[in-house]
């Protein structure tokens, strides 16, 4: 039992190094494309910050507890946007951390 649990928390904390190895190469690259092709009007400027606190949330509640016990009752709260509002940017929960995770399917 000693050595599973063991187990058990190795791979969470390589899950963690590896969420944020890809949140950072995530962050580094949207910083890029905003500056090379900044939004043209207020609204697109506007969706880009709620879109990027939503993701810094998503982070930092996900990094502190974990994909499965994160709810996004927690994230809407750390991003200080609506529920509404997080609909019109991500799907549900899985888009979310795919979109943090950088993750691009066709």
């Amino acid at each position: 039992m000693y050595h599973l649990r063991r187990a058990e928390d190795h791979v969470k904390m390589f899950n963690l190094e590896y969420m944020y190895f890809l949140w950072h190469t995530l962050l580094m690259n949207q910083e890029a494309d905003v500056h090379r092709h900044p939004p043209a009007g207020r609204v697109a400027r506007r969706r880009v910050q709620v879109r990027g606190a939503l993701l810094a949330a998503a982070r930092h509640v996900l990094t502190t507890r974990g994909y499965h016990k994160t709810t996004l009752t927690e994230i809407l709260r750390g991003s200080d946007v609506a529920a509404g509002t997080f609909y019109l940017h991500f799907r549900d929960k899985d888009d979310l951390f795919t979109a943090l995770a950088g993750v691009r399917f066709p």
